[in-house]
């Protein structure tokens, strides 16, 4: 719902979905990743084709066997994974931390992924997050940043609930990857998380 900020970028907008739409209409095959992201894309561009083949996002299963995970003996730990901007909506997890500390006080929050220009006013999306947070939670928080591969298995392995409280998602590769791992999954009620997940069976859509 964002508005082009002037007359130029208005252009730009226009050029760019100009030439998409040119190259959907003028391919032999076009692919999506997710029935979700093929609708989109047909009702923004106005195409009237809609033979779209979705070819979704995979994961190799046997990288994230579940079996040498750690088990409950530990702390819970609720992880989420993702850039810190408003499009993954890492302010709605915070949100809820309060509540679940109520019931859990021994939760720690772990948010592994780069800071964005994404809060209020264009400011860093880590720094509203931390605005967020009462004083007594933050102890219950950890900021991991940006996180290399071998490093981010390791986060995944200790997860207790992988969190994606999206505002927008195709088919996300590290929902794919956390549930090859087995992990409780949680994501918001958007086409890309339907598509993967079948509510109170194999994960929860909020």
């Amino acid at each position: 719902r964002s508005k082009p900020a002037s007359r130029r970028e208005r252009l730009d907008w226009h050029r760019r979905d100009w030439v998409e739409r040119r190259s959907i209409l003028t391919a032999d095959a076009v692919t999506a990743g997710s029935k979700a992201i093929g609708e989109e894309t047909r009702k923004a561009l106005w195409l009237p084709r809609a033979d779209f083949e979705v070819v979704p996002n995979s994961v190799n299963d046997s990288v994230f066997s579940p079996l040498e995970d750690i088990g409950e003996s530990g702390n819970p730990v609720v992880l989420f994974v993702g850039r810190l901007e408003w499009r993954k909506g890492p302010d709605l997890l915070i949100r809820a931390i309060p509540a679940v500390l109520e019931r859990r006080p021994d939760v720690l929050f772990r948010f592994a992924g780069m800071d964005t220009l994404t809060g209020p006013g264009n400011t860093s999306m880590r720094s509203h997050l931390d605005s967020l947070l009462p004083s007594g939670a933050q102890s219950n928080v950890d900021f991991c940043g940006h996180l290399a591969p071998p490093e981010l298995e390791e986060v995944l392995r200790q997860a207790t609930v992988c969190v994606f409280p999206s505002r927008y998602e195709g088919l996300p590769m590290v929902c794919l990857e956390a549930m090859a791992r087995g992990k409780a999954i949680v994501a918001t009620n958007l086409p890309g998380f339907r598509e993967l997940i079948s509510d109170g069976e194999t994960g929860l859509i909020v």
